[in-house]
C-alpha cells in the first residue's frame, strides 16, 4: 500500500484514495467509503528541480475518468509546448526565486538589492519550506487556497517562535506577490493567513549584571575573552567583530570604527546603513585587545599584525575570520551552562544596552553605538533591568520630588496634645464621680482633626 492510496497505473502514477476507516485503505478487498470517496489522485514528476531533487505535482478528482482525461490533456500540452503557467507548481516558482537570490537579481520592495544577510536567511528558509511543506509546494498555483497555506504554516510553527515562522514564509509571500502582480492569480492567499502568536514573554523582568558578566568573561582564554568583550563592552554584533581590522581600533582617539560585517562567507557591508558607526573604546576593552595583540605577536607571523589584517583571523590565513561557532565552542567548554547564558554573543548587546540605560546614557547616543534606528527595538528587545538600578532610580528620581512635607506643624501638634491632656483629666474626674455616686458617664474623646480645622 502506498501512502497515496491504491496504485492503479504505475506509468502515470494514478492512485485511488480511500477513507482511513475504509478496509480497502488497509489492504482489504471491500470498499466501505462514505460520501465523496474514493477519490482519484494523479501524482506526476516535473523533472529535476534544484540540487537534483524531484518536483512533484498532484491533483485530486472525483472519478477515474476525470483523472485520466486531465492527465492525457496535460501530456498533450506538455508535448506541444502550450502548458499553461497556471499548471505550474508553487515549488517551481520558488525554484526561480532561489535562482534570483543566488544570482543577485532579487530585489527588495523598494527595488534595491537584498543585503547578503537577507539572501542567506531566505535561502535557508527555502530549504526549510521544501523539507517541511512538500504538499503545498507540489500544488498548482491556481489550486492553492488560504486554507492550504494556513495548514502549512501551522505545521511550520510547532515550537518555533513567531518571528522565525515569519522569516521562513517570506520567500513564499514574495512568490505569491509576484504571481499576483503578473496577473496569474487574483489575490495572494498569504493575505488571509494567521501566524500563531508567541505567548507573553516571561523574561521582561530579567535582570542583567554587567559586572558579573565581565568577571565571567575574564576567566576565558585570550581569544575568546577578547571576542566576547567586544560584544559586551562595545555592543558589537558577532559578524562585525569578525570583520574588525587592527586599524579599525584607534587606540589614541579611544574609538572603534565599524564599517564592515561578515556574512555568507564573505566580508561585506554591515547589516544596515546605521551600523556604520564609531563606538567609545572602554579602558577594560582596550586592555583585552592589547592582551590579544600580544598573544598574536608571540604566536603568529608578522602578517597577522598588519594594519589591514583581521583581528580575529583564522589560523593559517590572516584575511579569513574565525567562525563564531568556533569561538562559542571554545568558550562554552570553559564555563558552566549558567554562566554561558550570561556571556554568549547574543547576550553581549543586551548587556551593552542595559548598561547604557542604567548609566544614564542619552537614548540617541546609546542607539548610535549599537546601530539601531528604532527605540522600540533598542529598549524592548535589548534593554533589561540592571542589578542595583533601583538604588539609582531611588536617588535620582527622589530628588525631583524633594523631601516629604509634614502633615501638621509643631504648633498644631502641641495644641492637640494639650487638648488631649485636658480631656484625660476630665475623664478621670468623671470616672471618680461615677464611682462615688454609682452612676455611669460618657468618655469624652479627642476628635483627631479638631485642632486642625
Amino acid at each position: 500500500m502506498s501512502r497515496m492510496g491504491t496504485l492503479i497505473n504505475v506509468a502515470e502514477h494514478l492512485y485511488q484514495r480511500h477513507q482511513d476507516s475504509c478496509p480497502k485503505s488497509r489492504g482489504g478487498s471491500r470498499c466501505r467509503c462514505g460520501e465523496g470517496f474514493p477519490r482519484f489522485v494523479v501524482k506526476i514528476g516535473e523533472g529535476s528541480g534544484k540540487h537534483g531533487t524531484q518536483r512533484n505535482q498532484q491533483r485530486t478528482f472525483d472519478t477515474q475518468r476525470q483523472a485520466e482525461l486531465w492527465l492525457a490533456d496535460r501530456t498533450r500540452q506538455k508535448r506541444q509546448g502550450t502548458l499553461s503557467a497556471l499548471d505550474r507548481t508553487i515549488g517551481s516558482y520558488l525554484d526561480e526565486y532561489e535562482t534570483d537570490l543566488e544570482s543577485g537579481k532579487a530585489k527588495s520592495r523598494g527595488g534595491t538589492p537584498l543585503k547578503p544577510g537577507s539572501v542567506k536567511i531566505y535561502l535557508q528558509s527555502i530549504v526549510t519550506l521544501r523539507k517541511e511543506t512538500p504538499d503545498l509546494l507540489s500544488r498548482p498555483i491556481d489550486l492553492v487556497s488560504p486554507i492550504d497555506v494556513q495548514i502549512a504554516i501551522d505545521r511550520l510553527a510547532g515550537s518555533r517562535a513567531e518571528r522565525t515562522v515569519e522569516k521562513i514564509i517570506t520567500p513564499l509571500r514574495t512568490v505569491f506577490n509576484r504571481l499576483e502582480r503578473l496577473g496569474l492569480i487574483d489575490s495572494s492567499p498569504m493575505g488571509k493567513i494567521l501566524v500563531p502568536k508567541d505567548p507573553p514573554r516571561s523574561d521582561r523582568l530579567d535582570e542583567v549584571d554587567p559586572r558579573a558578566a565581565y568577571l565571567v568573561i575574564q576567566t576565558l582564554s585570550c581569544r575568546e575573552r577578547a571576542f566576547l568583550s567586544i560584544c559586551a563592552l562595545a555592543g558589537m554584533r558577532p559578524s562585525e567583530a569578525q570583520a574588525l581590522r587592527w586599524f579599525d581600533i584607534d587606540m589614541e582617539a579611544g574609538v572603534i570604527n565599524v564599517s564592515r560585517g561578515y556574512s555568507g562567507g564573505a566580508l561585506t557591508t554591515p547589516k544596515t546603513v546605521s551600523a556604520i558607526r564609531r563606538i567609545v573604546l572602554l579602558d577594560a576593552l582596550r586592555s583585552e585587545v592589547e592582551d590579544w595583540r600580544g598573544w598574536v605577536s608571540e604566536n603568529r607571523d608578522a602578517a597577522w599584525l598588519d594594519d589591514d589584517a583581521l583581528i580575529f583571523a583564522r589560523e593559517g590565513d590572516p584575511n579569513t575570520p574565525v567562525t563564531v561557532l568556533t569561538v562559542k565552542q571554545q568558550a562554552r567548554r570553559q564555563v558552566s551552562l549558567e554562566d554561558w547564558e550570561i556571556i554568549n554573543p547574543r547576550s553581549g548587546r543586551r548587556i551593552w544596552v542595559s548598561a547604557n540605560s542604567a548609566g544614564g546614557v542619552d537614548l540617541v547616543e546609546s542607539m548610535r553605538s549599537t546601530g539601531h534606528t528604532s527605540p522600540k527595538v533598542h529598549l524592548d528587545t535589548y534593554g533589561r533591568q540592571v542589578a542595583g538600578q533601583g538604588d539609582f532610580v531611588r536617588s535620582a528620581v527622589g530628588e525631583q520630588f524633594g523631601p516629604r512635607i509634614p502633615s501638621h506643624d509643631a504648633a498644631e501638634l502641641e495644641a492637640w496634645e494639650l487638648w488631649q491632656e485636658i480631656l484625660d483629666d476630665e475623664n478621670e474626674q468623671l470616672a471618680a464621680s461615677a464611682e462615688v455616686n454609682g452612676g455611669g458617664f460618657t468618655v469624652r474623646e479627642n476628635p483627631r482633626d479638631l485642632p486642625f480645622h
